[in-house]
């Protein structure tokens, strides 16, 4: 080891180390002052711990490698999950995609993947597959996105789709969970998978799923904006960083990037206003309006343009939810702001509705989110009705304002089920889970609206109370039509089946209750010793001598399934249309 330059005396009184000569063993200092020269070994100087993590790297290689070699010298037997190719040769079925493994041949994949891109692209436009990617080429390029393709377009063989959908809960758990992968293409394909979740096996984890798409969305860094500023102290500790760097600056999102975060809060946000859920997804109002704004100036693909009406829809729908939740007992109180709060959401909703393109109605995922949104705002007149004892306290325009409100919620669930109608036979095949869920709310309120409009006794109202049973059995008649008898590897049938028996048990209850054509529900006031109750949730009254639905034949298909009985049409209801998803 070499010698300081410097001898210790020299270095204890902190001066100058001069020697006579370099071969000199002595200084001129102590030669002169006739002391001990003395030069300590210098020790290494400190670098950091760079070299030992480069020691440390090598370590763990070398222990790769012989991890490696004891593998491959014990690998007498194949394991459990191997298989033996055309060839003779072991291959591990974990690296085997679904062509490979023989459960569909790439001919029936290429025509899922048209099904998807032409049919059902228009459901959900937030995942697109342009008109040039054949499917070998994305099986290539996104083997992940190709398989939820697959499987959401697969429902025409409904044994090979549920397949399917338990492939991506394996690659999900293989790459995501134990991998612990992040990229784009696994958030593209948790998307789509998300969106026809419907389609797969119970349960469905529709909220665990789609926390890990935004889990997925985080980690890219795709809530915000490629360059953004900020006053907060961030914890970095890259050599690139400087301390005074405030300025984010990376790469520009492209269109696809943009898509994804959009469809991300669509998924989070519909299903936590319609299932009264709390919604997870960031609060990036400002960030999606700019990302709409791009798809809609852009206008890549003919479905970019409904994007920013689905967003501006959806924003409405939030601010009715917390109108709700945060003015809701102010809705039977003289005096309230309330009524102020729903005309200016009223206002917005008719001023976008007039900005929405022409013939937005033939489009059903733009006219079943318009109506939804409608709905969620007119339903609040239902909850008016507990004001009834008090009536006469209400001014007559403020009544008049109310009733208005109570027909245009008629309005917007007659012209959403009208919309489904006149779809043609199996459209609604393509349609996405929310569109689903907003087709289920719809049945709901509008069955509450007609409970409530026979207690109103009002004359223009009776031909919707009296074919309401008729429409529902067309509802029926409809679902059951795309039912089939295939059952898959669980025995189980199709989703259809159970979407067939959740509107035949609202249909038996209004049969059983509506039997009479002159049947109405009970008056507002008790008389002749009828015994009418008084709900406390909303003040609605019900007549307790109603029959409740006879829920045998139909058993529930899970625990928090429908409970219909003779107060089954109240607010608390729609909190369990957790089944419908």
């Amino acid at each position: 080891m070499p010698l300081s330059s410097t001898c210790q005396n020299c270095a204890k009184s902190k001066v100058r180390c001069v020697r006579k000569s370099e071969e000199s063993d002595i200084c001129s200092r102590c030669s002169r002052l006739n002391k001990e020269c003395v030069y300590r070994e210098t020790g290494r100087r400190f670098k950091g711990f760079k070299k030992d993590r480069q020691i440390e790297a090598l370590e763990s290689k070398i222990n790769e490698l012989m991890a490696n070699s004891e593998a491959t010298s014990t690998k007498q037997t194949p394991p459990r999950n191997a298989t033996c190719n055309s060839n003779g040769e072991e291959t591990d079925q974990t690296t085997m995609d679904v062509i490979a493994r023989g459960f569909l041949n790439m001919e029936a994949a290429q025509s899922f993947v048209d099904i998807y891109r032409t049919d059902m692209t228009l459901h959900f436009p937030f995942v697109v597959i342009p008109p040039q990617v054949t499917a070998p080429d994305l099986r290539q390029q996104k083997p992940f996105l190709f398989l939820a393709v697959l499987a959401s377009a697969a429902y025409s063989n409904m044994p090979l789709q549920r397949l399917l959908g338990k492939e991506i809960k394996n690659v999900i758990a293989s790459r995501m969970i134990t991998g612990g992968e992040v990229s784009f293409e696994l958030l593209q394909g948790m998307l789509v998978f998300l969106a026809w979740s419907h389609y797969h096996s119970r349960p469905h984890r529709y909220t665990q799923f789609l926390q890990l798409a935004i889990g997925l969305m985080v980690e890219l860094r795709l809530d915000r904006s490629p360059q953004t500023k900020t006053w907060k102290t961030a914890l970095r500790f890259n050599k690139e960083y400087t301390l005074d760097d405030e300025e984010y600056i990376r790469p520009s999102w492209g269109l696809d990037e943009q898509r994804a975060v959009v469809g991300c809060y669509y998924l989070s946000s519909t299903i936590a206003v319609l299932l009264h859920k709390p919604s997870c997804f960031p609060n990036i109002a400002p960030y999606l309006e700019q990302c709409c704004q791009s798809l809609d100036k852009n206008d890549e693909t003919s479905h970019d343009k409904y994007i920013l009406h689905l967003f501006h829809l959806q924003v409405i729908a939030e601010k009715i939810d917390n109108l709700s939740w945060k003015h809701g007992m102010e809705l039977g109180s003289t005096g309230s702001a309330a009524e102020l709060y729903v005309s200016n959401i009223k206002s917005d909703l008719d001023r976008l509705r007039s900005q929405l393109p022409l013939g937005f109605y033939e489009t059903p995922v733009m006219a079943m989110q318009l109506y939804t949104t409608e709905l969620c705002l007119y339903q609040l007149s239902l909850s008016q009705t507990s004001a009834l004892s008090s009536r006469s306290t209400y001014s007559i325009v403020s009544e008049t304002w109310w009733d208005e409100i109570f027909c245009s919620g008629l309005t917007a669930a007659e012209n959403i089920l009208n919309m489904y109608m006149e779809l043609p036979p199996g459209a609604e095949q393509t349609f996405s889970n929310t569109e689903w869920v907003q087709m289920a709310f719809c049945i709901l309120v509008a069955s509450r609206q007609v409970v409530a409009a026979s207690r109103m006794g009002t004359a223009a109202l009776l031909p919707q109370i009296h074919t309401w049973p008729e429409t529902l059995e067309k509802l029926r008649q409809r679902l059951g039509a795309l039912s089939t008898t295939q059952v898959d590897r669980d025995g189980d049938r199709d989703v259809f089946v159970d979407f067939e028996k959740r509107v035949s048990r609202i249909q038996g209850w209004f049969n059983r209750n509506f039997g009479n054509s002159e049947a109405t529900f009970p008056p507002r006031v008790i008389a002749g010793g009828q015994d009418v109750g008084l709900d406390v949730a909303t003040g609605l009254p019900y007549d307790a001598s109603i029959v409740p639905l006879d829920m045998s034949g139909h058993p529930s298909s899970s625990w928090d399934d429908f409970q219909l009985a003779a107060n089954f049409f109240l607010p608390s209801s729609l909190e369990l249309m957790t089944d419908w998803i």
